[in-house]
């Protein structure tokens, strides 16, 4: 089995005034096992998210990703969060902040076909201005068949591309987006995206499929799509 993206949803906040938590439903029910990940972003480069939580039956714990993953600055924030399903259920997941932050973001995905636990392996993330959004490299990828994952968010306006190789989202009315793609062979990874002149936060995480005790994840395989989208 390889991996491949079995649901995708997000939600997305146009209120001036902001919000201090903000609510997304993964849009199916989960296989355990399945990796889920949310990237979230907000207008606030200053106020720290106080976390992710499931908020529905599964009570899943979801694990704020390392380094560069979750970044502040010009006026941004772009932050990834992980789980793996425990539960064959639907899940329900609350960000909160200290205080009321705007327009607000969320893009959650699930991916199937990992045959052992998804581990979070290298992390890559920068913020800055322009018409370019670019990630930098990360550390070298530590497998073979790694699933990368990416996001980004703006004070602009996000053309839809995160570089030819990623499928991806953009979200209404925030044109922020996310993209995901599975790569064969080890090294570093980076991701980079067109926007129109203006603020942006990007980031990406890899996750390898390999048991505890070592060895080759699945081989890759040819991807389906399905985009479900919740708003």
């Amino acid at each position: 089995m390889a991996i491949a993206l079995v649901a995708n949803s997000y939600v997305s906040d146009t209120s001036f005034n902001g919000q201090s938590a903000a609510h997304i439903h993964s849009g199916t029910n989960s296989v355990i096992g399945n990796l889920l990940v949310i990237h979230v972003g907000w207008v606030d480069a200053t106020t720290a998210i106080t976390g992710v939580a499931d908020t529905g039956a599964t009570g899943a714990a979801w694990t704020k990703a390392t380094g560069n993953a979750c970044i502040q600055g010009n006026g941004l924030s772009e932050y990834i969060y992980y789980t793996v399903a425990t539960a064959a259920a639907a899940y329900t997941v609350t960000a909160t902040w200290p205080g009321n932050v705007p327009y607000v973001d969320l893009r959650m995905r699930q991916f199937s076909g990992f045959a052992n636990t998804p581990t979070l392996d290298q992390v890559a993330g920068a913020t800055g201005s322009g018409t370019t959004a670019a990630t930098g490299n990360s550390g070298a990828t530590t497998v073979n068949d790694e699933l990368v994952v990416a996001g980004g968010f703006t004070g602009s306006y996000y053309e839809y591309a995160i570089e030819t190789d990623y499928e991806e989202n953009k979200t209404a009315p925030n044109s922020d987006i996310s993209g995901y793609k599975v790569i064969s062979a080890t090294g570093a990874q980076s991701a980079t995206a067109a926007l129109d002149n203006g603020t942006w936060a990007i980031t990406l995480a890899t996750f390898k499929n390999v048991a505890a005790g070592g060895g080759l994840s699945i081989p890759v395989a040819m991807r389906t799509y399905q985009n479900m989208r919740s708003v």
